[in-house]
């Protein structure tokens, strides 16, 4: 290479380098690679999954004309504050409008809502996103309970039996109401429940004391039914953890409205313990204590006491301090 032709070479090599660092200078790297795109986890997903049918139940709700005001709408809302918004790779990105298709009845939104609850739910590995479907489910089936109870002026009808969770088809569960051989709830936790039924039992035997008529009729046979629910949870128990007497206080008896208050604040306390233990558990222990959450919630629901706010968005998930100073306590031994 003659000096002049090296002279060429090292001015283009010299070119290159001022425009590389140029490029440099404007931000732009030659070594570094292009931004990956974004993409969702799996907790991502079915998290968003959730908010879409509860946006689609939201929707639904509004474009009906009969359900102003509805209860389903501030539902749906609640589940959306906890569930979060939608995921978007790029919010800036303004896509081509789509036809947007009409909401479908409230009844199959709100179906269609539990169906995605139950299918996230069936994944253990999503984790909190798993046990928020499970409330959201259970928080739909008692909604519909309850519409249902207004719509056909059955609100105040006493309970007859036991109530499963109704599927979203409309059947009712067969998973019962106590925990099978292969139970994986520790001896404490199934004594805890078969205290609390006892202390139920015990609440409405002190309430019928107090009542006449029908009144008292239907709450010896509220009592009936939690001492055998009580019973059957103690016969899988190594030890009998119910003692043979308790006390209320901070309850005026003599009132009315606070017996009413009373009865309901036991339903649901035992049926926010069923939703707190269901929420976290797997199958087969799920099904059996959404029955039972369920079961407690529907009857509170039957009860004159009751009112809308009694309750939670989100069962399970959701400090309940129902019962507080009233929750009967233990005194006395046996002799």
């Amino acid at each position: 290479m003659t000096h002049r032709s090296a002279h060429r070479g090292l001015t283009g090599w010299a070119a290159v380098a001022v425009a590389a660092l140029a490029l440099t200078a404007c931000g732009v790297r030659w070594e570094t690679a292009p931004l990956a795109q974004p993409t969702p986890d799996a907790q991502t997903l079915a998290r968003d999954t959730l908010a879409v049918a509860e946006q689609v139940v939201a929707e639904a709700v509004a474009a009906d004309p009969s359900s102003a005001g509805s209860a389903a709408l501030r539902l749906a809302q609640a589940h959306l504050d906890v569930l979060g918004p939608v995921y978007v790779a790029y919010p800036s990105a303004e896509p081509s409008p789509a036809p947007v298709p009409a909401p479908p009845p409230v009844d199959v939104a709100i179906a269609a809502a539990r169906v995605t609850a139950g299918e996230v739910a069936s994944d253990p590995s999503l984790g909190e996103i798993a046990r928020i479907a499970v409330a959201l489910d259970l928080s739909w089936a008692l909604e519909q309970t309850l519409a249902a109870a207004v719509d056909a002026g059955t609100m105040r009808s006493a309970p007859e039996g036991d109530q499963p969770l109704p599927l979203p088809d409309g059947s009712p569960s067969s998973a019962g109401f106590s925990p099978g051989a292969d139970t994986a709830l520790s001896q404490a936790e199934i004594a805890t429940l078969a205290a609390a039924h006892d202390q139920a039992r015990f609440v409405y035997e002190t309430v019928a004391a107090w009542e006449q008529g029908d009144e008292r009729s239907t709450a010896m046979l509220l009592a009936s039914a939690h001492q055998r629910r009580s019973d059957a949870l103690a016969t899988t128990l190594a030890e009998d953890p119910r003692t043979p007497l308790y006390q209320l206080s901070a309850t005026d008896l003599g009132d009315a409205t606070a017996r009413e208050r009373l009865a309901v604040s036991v339903e649901v306390d035992l049926g926010a313990r069923y939703a707190a233990l269901g929420v976290q558990a797997a199958a087969p222990d799920r099904a059996w204590l959404m029955n039972c959450a369920y079961d407690s919630y529907a009857r509170a629901m039957a009860l004159p006491g009751f009112n809308a706010g009694d309750l939670p968005a989100l069962p399970g998930l959701e400090v309940t301090a129902s019962i507080n100073a009233a929750t009967p306590s233990a005194s006395g031994d046996e002799g």
